[in-house]
């Protein structure tokens, strides 16, 4: 019985620490990632992607 709680307290203070961790290592000053696409870029991926439906999946 007196393993089962130590057991219970260790694994409940390793959540708390690896959630501390993850919470303090990521970046907080710093804006997320972003890429702007310009509408003639995604034009030319969509119309790409259009005719590769149109030529590789068969019609149902």
């Amino acid at each position: 019985m007196r393993w089962r709680y130590l057991i219970a307290v260790l694994l409940g203070l390793l959540m708390i620490g690896v959630t501390a961790v993850t919470t303090t290592a990521l970046p907080q000053d710093t804006p997320g990632i972003s890429a702007e696409i310009t509408p003639q870029i995604a034009g030319k991926v969509a119309l790409t992607y259009v005719e590769w439906i149109s030529k590789n999946i068969p019609p149902v």
